[in-house]
């Protein structure tokens, strides 16, 4: 059923946006109502994952729906992501610490801005970029996706990360051989690089307790640290085009040992996912 939900996404959802931009966020409610009647594989593993969390067990259902209706919001708002941030409103829109972000900006050492995976990431950055701040993405070229058929994966999951290529803009694929390499030239050219502190692929990892279990997590964020004494500013985003939310923290003090920073990332980072369930993609992949 996924794989048929993604073909008519790639093939009729993207040519049909060109000619009725407005009809992608049209389908965001019928397509959120549809999503939560055939998604009964996913609510059973969220649900379970979510208690493992301790989150409220009578809130869980209430969290799933809006979980999957930030899902099908965030594929649709792919589809016409220039128009979304043309279109909005000032008042749906909560910047908050810019001044962190431009002190960091100062020291003229690249910024690297710690987020983790919430479905907001792309509209944020897109939004940041028109208002001055182009910001560099770290991606897996092909993460595996639990929901996808034989078929999918075959056929669709190639075309849609070009597609998302096209979505996302400059960005550094994780897994080419000299990932590290382009991102400190970066760096150290000044410019700012977004890494997801929660990305479940890397060469080099660590465990760490989150949200209830030890998971695997990349480390890679402290030897960049450590090579190019870059800012490190804590990212968040929340919500969508209806009204979004966009944060930044000072700058961690550079006295911390690298080593210390994955831990109290991740602190905060689970700290931000109880606070916002329904906002954070990954619980499907936990």
């Amino acid at each position: 059923m996924k794989d048929i939900c993604w073909f008519v996404y790639l093939c009729l959802g993207r040519p049909c946006s060109r000619f009725f931009p407005r009809l992608a966020m049209m389908l965001q409610r019928p397509g959120a109502w549809l999503a939560r009647r055939l998604a009964r594989g996913e609510r059973s593993r969220l649900t379970r994952r979510m208690r493992i969390a301790a989150l409220d067990e009578r809130q869980i259902p209430d969290i799933i729906d809006e979980y999957l209706g930030f899902a099908v919001g965030r594929a649709l708002s792919d589809l016409q992501l220039d128009q979304l941030v043309q279109r909005l409103p000032a008042e749906n829109l909560e910047l908050v610490g810019r001044e962190h972000l431009d002190a960091a900006r100062s020291r003229g050492r690249g910024v690297i801005l710690a987020s983790g995976h919430f479905f907001a990431s792309r509209l944020a950055k897109r939004v940041l970029k028109q208002r001055g701040v182009p910001i560099v993405s770290v991606r897996h070229p092909a993460p595996p996706d639990p929901g996808m058929g034989r078929s999918g994966r075959r056929w669709l999951q190639d075309r849609y990360m070009r597609f998302l290529h096209t979505v996302i803009g400059d960005e550094i694929v994780s897994t080419a051989p000299d990932c590290a390499m382009q991102i400190m030239r970066r760096l150290r050219s000044g410019e700012i690089v977004n890494l997801h502190i929660d990305a479940p692929f890397a060469t080099q990892s660590m465990r760490a307790p989150f949200l209830g279990q030890d998971q695997t997590f990349s480390d890679n964020l402290a030897r960049l640290i450590r090579l190019t004494d870059a800012a490190l500013v804590p990212f968040w985003f929340s919500g969508d085009h209806r009204g979004l939310k966009i944060e930044f923290e000072p700058a961690l003090e550079q006295t911390h040992a690298p080593e210390q920073f994955m831990p109290e990332l991740l602190e905060r980072l689970e700290r931000r996912v109880l606070d916002q369930p329904a906002d954070y993609e990954l619980w499907i992949m936990l």
